[in-house]
């Protein structure tokens, strides 16, 4: 895998590259990806202090669906003094410029695959492309080697009625509040939650969406929009 990521970065100009999941790094277990070439510094300040949070191009990660260049990343987000420095850190080790590709998987740990030191803006402009396929058959493949656990998606255990509560709980109703919206009685409410614990096997309702979250029978967007 190594080989192939280098020979790519090569083939589109990128000296620097990393393959990894959004998690702590430093000690390896089963489903994690760690495949870089990387600046030492950059790898001593994101992956060594654990800081992968904080790190502006992994957070910028959460905001694009498919590949999309750093300039084009730091155009979505509200930039602090610490992310301004990290970036200056960055141009000083030669990751001017740079490509990165979301990678992510219902249930399992947010990844992304990330090209780096390009010589212009253009070079990486036209690598989008080309590492977006790259990045995610790669990434797919360097999950399945990491011995990921392949998972049979199961069948859908929420009825019409428990899925509307769970999403109006999410919002912040109090069951008397969704019993009116829903036009039935706050016993009923009561009964189509207890009932969604038990079907997933939780006991809070904190727990309840969260789990209905990571089956997909609820959208994040049901509950959360972004403003």
């Amino acid at each position: 895998m190594r080989t192939l990521i280098a020979d790519f970065g090569n083939y589109i100009g990128a000296p620097w590259w990393a393959l990894i999941t959004h998690e702590d790094l430093r000690e390896w277990r089963p489903g994690m990806v760690d495949i870089r070439h990387y600046p030492e510094g950059a790898s001593r300040r994101i992956i060594d202090k654990c800081r992968f949070r904080r790190d502006v191009i992994m957070r910028g990660c959460l905001l694009i669906e498919t590949a999309a260049t750093w300039s084009q990343l730091y155009e979505r987000m509200e930039l602090d003094s610490a992310d301004r420095i990290s970036i200056e850190l960055g141009r000083r080790e030669n990751l001017i410029e740079g490509v990165t590709v979301p990678c992510a998987k219902l249930g399992f740990c947010f990844g992304s695959c990330t090209f780096a030191g390009f010589t212009n803006a253009r070079r990486a402009e036209l690598a989008v492309g080309p590492a977006q396929t790259f990045g995610l058959f790669a990434f797919q493949r360097a999950r399945q080697l990491s011995g990921s656990s392949v998972l049979l998606a199961p069948r859908p255990r929420l009825k019409p009625g428990q899925r509307d509560c769970i999403v109006l709980s999410g919002r912040g109703h109090r069951n008397k509040e969704i019993a009116y919206r829903l036009g039935l009685t706050e016993r009923t409410v009561e009964s189509y939650l207890r009932d969604a614990c038990r079907a997933y096997g939780v006991r809070t309702a904190k727990e309840l969406r969260v789990a209905a979250v990571l089956a997909g029978e609820i959208g994040i967007d049901e509950i959360y929009q972004l403003p």
